[in-house]
Order: C-alpha cells, then sequence, then structure tokens
C-alpha cells in the first residue's frame, strides 16, 4: 500500500507541472498580443497627429497661400505649383512633412466675386530609410471671394479626410 501512494504522489505532481506550463504558454500568448496592441495603437496615435497637426496646418497655409498671391498678382486665378515635402511647421529638426497640391479657381456661377479651388494636402512621417509612415490625406474646398487685391476673403467649404 506505501509502494501506490508514492507512484500517485509523483503523477500529481507531474499533473501539476502540466498545468502549469499550460498556463505560461497562455500567459505568453497574451503577452505577444498585447504588443501587437500597443503598437496599433502607437500607429493609431500617429496617423491621428498627422491628420490633426500637419495636415491641418498645411490647409490653412494653403489659404495663406491663396490670400497672399491674390494680393501680390491682384488676381484670384493664380496657377501654383505643387509644393512637396514643407516640414512641420510647429516642431522644428522633426521628420514629419507634408505635400500641399492648389488646385486652379474656378469662377462662380451665381457670383462673378466667388472662386473656387481644390487643395489636397498629404501629410506624413518619414523613416530613416525615406518611407512614408502614418499618411493622411486631406481634400478641401477653398471658397475664395476677391472683389480686390485689399478686399479679399477665404474660406473652407468642405474638408474631407482620404
Amino acid at each position: 500500500m506505501a509502494h501506490m501512494r508514492k507512484t500517485r504522489s509523483g503523477a500529481a505532481l507531474l499533473i501539476v507541472l502540466v498545468v502549469v506550463m499550460v498556463i505560461t504558454i497562455i500567459g505568453l500568448g497574451f503577452l505577444t498580443k498585447s504588443d501587437s496592441e500597443l503598437a496599433c495603437g502607437n500607429n493609431m496615435i500617429l496617423q491621428t497627429r498627422t491628420s490633426t497637426d500637419i495636415a491641418m496646418s498645411g490647409l490653412f497655409y494653403g489659404r495663406f497661400y491663396v490670400l497672399q498671391y491674390s494680393k501680390i498678382y491682384n488676381t484670384p486665378e493664380y496657377v501654383f505649383s505643387p509644393i512637396p515635402r514643407m516640414t512641420h511647421p510647429f516642431k522644428t529638426g522633426t521628420r514629419e512633412y507634408y505635400d500641399l497640391t492648389i488646385g486652379n479657381s474656378v469662377q462662380s456661377v451665381t457670383d462673378p466675386n466667388d472662386y473656387y479651388r481644390t487643395i489636397t494636402v498629404s501629410a506624413y512621417r518619414e523613416t530613416a530609410d525615406s518611407t512614408k509612415v502614418g499618411e493622411t490625406r486631406i481634400t478641401a474646398t477653398l471658397e475664395h471671394t476677391f472683389i480686390s487685391s485689399s478686399d479679399q476673403t477665404a474660406q473652407y467649404t468642405s474638408i474631407k479626410r482620404q
């Protein structure tokens, strides 16, 4: 009878070791899953920041361009060439950029003083190997009221994130 107790106690030890090993493997799986969730969360933070910070500042820089060039050349129909790779306007030394494209002006049918332009901004962060990450594209329609170079306004009528 003493012999049977020793066999049973050894079997219990093996069962406990197998259960502990299974729990350890499941715990390591959860740790791996949480690391990938953290990486996805960091990417979402980067995407949100590039869309709100950099892309929106690019839109307002486009508005500024339209107003200034209309004032300089005294015409609302100035044709802009694309403006690539502008640096982050609020933080120097970062690898965050935006590309700005200002479309041609289209005169309104109802009011001859109103002009519309499509402005597209592509904001992104560049890695050390020049790969774009966290890219956000925003397209907006700018309504530009031009009476004279000193009497003009510009406001966005629509802003869409792509």
